[in-house]
C-alpha cells in the first residue's frame, strides 16, 4: 500500500484505510487488521502509527530483511 508523493500528506491514505476498516467489519468475523513495514520505513512508521496500529513484533521476509509488524483491533 501506498500513495504517490504528489497525493501525499492530502488525507487520501487515511481515508483508503477507514474505508479499508469498515470493509473488512463488514466481515464480522476478524478482531484485528495488521500489516508488515520494512525496518528503516519511517515515513511509514509514522503514518500507521498515527493510524492506531501498535507494535506487535518482527518478522524475516524471505531471510533478506526484517518487517515489523503491526496491528489494530477491530
Amino acid at each position: 500500500f501506498s500513495i504517490h508523493p504528489s497525493a501525499q500528506r492530502t488525507g487520501l491514505g487515511r481515508e483508503m484505510i477507514a474505508e479499508l476498516e469498515k470493509q473488512v467489519r463488514t466481515l464480522g468475523s476478524y478482531k484485528h487488521i495488521g500489516l508488515g513495514i520494512g525496518i528503516g520505513n519511517d515515513p511509514a512508521m509514522a503514518f500507521w502509527s498515527h493510524s492506531g496500529f501498535t507494535e506487535s513484533g518482527t518478522v524475516k521476509d524471505h531471510g533478506t530483511h526484517k518487517d515489523v509488524w503491526m496491528k489494530k483491533d477491530l
